[in-house]
């Protein structure tokens, strides 16, 4: 009879042992998937990003807005539609003052690391045409007071703020 209570014992463990096993091959693909699926996401993110702010670029501006954002921040995520919805409304009350970016915090060369010293996200450097920082715009806003901000602080037409 021992032998048989031992037996169930040792069956019992390897029983605990297999569910356990299954539990971690679980995680260990979910993490998997996630590390895939974040590695999409700032391919795709830092592609446009590059795109975007190429086909900005303006030699003659006086005024740079660089959105400076981590792809794995949750603000910064939330904040990509207003952020696109205020290049998609700015551009047409400016005229070529304006150069108007985006770049993941990875992106960044050391001199431009230096320059905009970000340390939140999502944050919106705002340059002169001598490539001095004007104004930093830390944290999440929504459409309205981003255009108010910028148009204040770029002496631009009131009107963007006021036609949103």
């Amino acid at each position: 009879m021992a032998k048989v209570n031992k037996n169930l014992k040792i069956f019992r463990k390897g029983k605990n042992q297999s569910h356990s096993m299954v539990i971690n091959y679980i995680l260990v693909i979910s993490l998997i998937a996630l590390l895939l699926y974040s590695i999409y996401y700032v391919i795709r993110v830092t592609k446009s990003s590059k795109e975007e702010f190429t086909s900005l670029k303006n030699e003659n501006c006086k005024y740079t807005v660089v959105y400076v954002y981590s792809s794995t921040c949750p603000f910064c995520i939330s904040f990509e539609k207003t952020f696109e919805e205020f290049m998609s409304k700015v551009k047409s009350y400016v005229s070529c003052d304006l150069t108007i970016g985006k770049k993941e915090i990875s992106e960044l060369t050391s001199d431009e690391h230096k320059l905009y010293n970000v340390s939140a996200f999502p944050t919106i450097v705002v340059l002169d045409a001598s490539n001095k920082v004007v104004d930093k715009l830390v944290g999440k806003r929504d459409l309205e007071t981003l255009l108010r901000e910028i148009s204040g602080l770029l002496k631009l037409d009131n009107s963007v703020a006021a036609n949103h």
